[in-house]
């Protein structure tokens, strides 16, 4: 699936060769893929904070303005070389990088990371709030419409971003019957699932799915979890050997209270997502669109309860 280094805690051995803790700690990329609305800013930040401690190299953004510009330099070789990269559009960097290089991710479950992005699209104007206005939808018409976005995610080919498909993704949201916010060109992440969809039938989709199901374990060094985000930050600090728990624990970005509309107190986030929570899990066209998301998580949850017990070992 990529030449980047495989799961820290769980797998012993990469390219026949004993795994050692050097390989993650020692001049050693690091790759951060940024999965919105799942402790990303968070993380995003703290990645920043420990470099800036330790006295590394800033990290590279790799996000909607210039993932193209880095990818067409990291192929052609004239691209420096950073210690750390981040964003939603990073994965892909390990392919054209000679020195080890590792991706971490953090996953969140789907029927929160969509009501999160949903809450949040409805105040902001952010790039993933453009390829559909929240403030003119029902929480269930932007789960359909945003669908399994971690699993495209996983598929990004920064070639499909490319403007001669421009024509093609319009198409194609027209007949979805999609509209955009105005005055916005439709964003990256969204265009490539449309045209994903349109060339990955349900059968093929399954097929793809399977495979990244079988192989999470070896395309991540590590895999948090946004709901266990202090033993997340501990692992990463055992992993990299770099400051995350001991700088960032405790300090989580873009948590909000919200109000439910028509109900004048105002009720935490936490009881307000269970209540939207229910209504979505038990609709069959949410659980449908979100079945290879559902999928995915339910797989890392399962990796970073592996990866947890692994740790505890060595403490």
């Amino acid at each position: 699936m990529t030449k980047a280094l495989p799961n820290f805690f769980i797998v012993k051995y990469h390219d026949r060769k004993i795994i050692t803790e050097k390989l993650y700690q020692e001049n050693t990329t690091i790759v951060f893929v940024h999965i919105p609305k799942s402790a990303g800013t968070t993380t995003l930040e703290c990645l920043r904070n420990v470099a800036e401690q330790r006295k590394l190299e800033k990290p590279q953004n790799v996000w909607f303005r210039n993932y193209l510009s880095i990818f067409n330099s990291l192929k052609s070789g004239k691209h420096h070389r950073s210690r750390a990269y981040l964003g939603v559009f990073a994965l892909g960097v390990c392919d054209f990088v000679d020195q080890p290089c590792s991706y971490f991710t953090v996953f969140r479950d789907p029927i929160e990371r969509t009501i999160s992005s949903y809450m949040y699209c409805k105040k902001r104007r952010d790039k993933i709030c453009h390829a559909a206005d929240a403030r003119n939808m029902t929480v269930k018409q932007w789960a359909l419409h945003q669908g399994s976005v971690v699993f495209y995610q996983l598929l990004h080919n920064p070639e499909l971003c490319e403007e001669q498909y421009n024509v093609e993704a319009t198409d194609l949201m027209k007949k979805k019957g999609d509209i955009k916010r105005r005055n916005v060109d439709i964003p990256c992440w969204y265009k490539q699932i449309l045209l994903l969809q349109k060339r990955i039938d349900k059968d093929r989709r399954q097929h793809v799915l399977s495979f990244i199901l079988a192989n999470m374990k070896n395309l991540f060094a590590f895999i948090g979890l946004a709901e266990k985000y202090n033993e997340t930050l501990q692992m990463l600090e055992k992993v990299y050997d770099l400051p995350f728990y001991s700088l960032c624990a405790g300090d989580v970005k873009n948590k909000s209270v919200y109000k439910i509309s028509g109900d004048n107190a105002t009720d935490s986030k936490t009881m307000i997502v269970e209540k939207l929570k229910k209504d979505l899990m038990e609709d069959p066209e949410v659980r449908e669109v979100l079945h290879e998301d559902m999928e995915i998580y339910n797989e890392a949850v399962r990796i970073f309860n592996k990866q947890l017990d692994k740790f505890k070992g060595l403490s």
